[in-house]
Formats: C-alpha cells, sequence, structure tokens
C-alpha cells in the first residue's frame, strides 16, 4: 500500500512550471535513454495542480514508457510498450493539489512497478491495445505526442531515468535524498535551480541541462523555471543582552 501521508516531500525551492496550456520539454533521441522492451527506471518529483486534465509527467515517445495523473487527482495511469502491444493500468490514489509526489515506474523485464513516495510497488498491466510503432523516440515532459495533449498545469523538481530496474531500497533512498540520487545506472537527471536552465548550444532555445554526463538536455517551450522559496537576503545575529547591572 502507498506509504501514509506523514511521510511528503519537503518543499523544494525551485521547481519548472507547466502552464496547462501549451507548455512542455523535450529530450532527442538518445540511444541511453530505455527505448520498448528495455529495463527501466522513472523517477518524477511532481505537484500536480488543478483538476480537469490529464497531468503528463512524462511520455516516451511511441508509448515505450509513460506515466499521467488521471483527471480529478484520482489516481494515475501506467504504460509500458513491449515491441508489440501497449500495457497499461490505472493505480486509484487521490492526490492532493499543490502537495508533492514522488511517482514513476519500473521494469525490470519480468514484472513492471509503480513507485510513489518511497514505495516501490508491484503491480500487472492487463489492458492491452494494438501495436506502437517506436522507431527513434523522444522523451516529452509536460506532453504526449501520440494524441497530442498537454498537460494540466503542473510543477516539476526533479526527472530521473535510469537504464534499469532500481531497489526498494534505492527508491527509498532517493525519496530521501532528493538532491543526491543514486548515480548506478541514471541516464537522465533534471533537478530545477537556475544553475541548470540555460541555452548551452546558442540556438535561443533554454534547456533543461542533464546532469548525468550523458548530455540529455531537455529543450524547454514555454515552461518556467519559479522559485518557490525566497532565499533570505540577510540573517541577523540575535543581540547579546547584557547582565543587570548590580
Amino acid at each position: 500500500m502507498p506509504l501514509p501521508p506523514r511521510r511528503v516531500l519537503r518543499q523544494f525551492r525551485y521547481a519548472m512550471y507547466f502552464d496547462g496550456v501549451d507548455d512542455y520539454i523535450v529530450i532527442p533521441y538518445s540511444p541511453s535513454i530505455p527505448s520498448n522492451n528495455q529495463v527501466f527506471s522513472v523517477i518524477q518529483l511532481i505537484m500536480p495542480i488543478g483538476v480537469n486534465r490529464w497531468k503528463f509527467g512524462y511520455h516516451h515517445e511511441g508509448w515505450a514508457y509513460n506515466i499521467s495523473i488521471n483527471p480529478g487527482n484520482s489516481g494515475f495511469r501506467v504504460h509500458r510498450d513491449d515491441g508489440t502491444y501497449l500495457w497499461y493500468v490505472d493505480v486509484s490514489y487521490m492526490f492532493s493539489s499543490s502537495q508533492w509526489y514522488q511517482l514513476g515506474q519500473a521494469w525490470n523485464g519480468s514484472n513492471d512497478y509503480y513507485i510513489l513516495n518511497g514505495g516501490l510497488y508491484t503491480i500487472s498491466l492487463p489492458n492491452r491495445t494494438g501495436t506502437r510503432a517506436v522507431g527513434n523516440p523522444r522523451v516529452f515532459i509536460g506532453y504526449n505526442s501520440y494524441d497530442k495533449v498537454y498537460t494540466d498545469t503542473i510543477m516539476l523538481a526533479q526527472v530521473l531515468i535510469y537504464s534499469r530496474a532500481l531497489s526498494g531500497s534505492e527508491i527509498q533512498w532517493n525519496f530521501r535524498n532528493p538532491d543526491n540520487p543514486v548515480r548506478n545506472g541514471l541516464v537522465l537527471w533534471l533537478q530545477a535551480h537556475p544553475d541548470y536552465v540555460k541555452d548551452i548550444d546558442g540556438d535561443g532555445v533554454l534547456e533543461w541541462v542533464d546532469l548525468s554526463g550523458y548530455g540529455n538536455h531537455g529543450k524547454i517551450y514555454g515552461a518556467q523555471l519559479v522559485q518557490l522559496v525566497k532565499t533570505p537576503a540577510r540573517i541577523l545575529t540575535p543581540a547579546r543582552v547584557l547582565p543587570a547591572a548590580r
């Protein structure tokens, strides 16, 4: 079962804000990012806002893997493409607006899992639809390129992709240490911070810089880095109180 409400993520100083209209981020095709029928883990630190439409955290083009929060915040849907069929399942969970969650999915070659607030839970994917042409897919954040649907309003503090399935203890580590995630197998690490949003190739489009070392930078279209917690401008030291004269 999901962890009790007291196990919640701390507030983050910065986040990428998606306005629910046409904001998205795209990561170009890279062979380092797992595609269909390859083992993987994906984790995001997400804050859902609004209740009207699907809130797409990430979408691997071709439906290799995809996760989204249901309208009304009543749960989420997990997809995985095995190269022949698109498999999916709906997980019931009541999300609260303006609260942070660790949400993701993993596949180890035998079992599918969903990730929620430090927990790793086995699921079956009983539903399937027709084939999907994967090709050389990109990764979208905040957009479903198959249905051409943008996310409802969300904030993201972090997106991680691994080329392997993480263990339960590793998921817990990432939950408790969001600024110091597990490095083994890490092929995408997007962290919301002013130092990691810049135009690194000089084309006039900002990138969300990948910290994994694989260069999987995300092109930012509309989404904005916002500061959620202000840094104190000045820290005052309490004055020493002199002892009363005798």
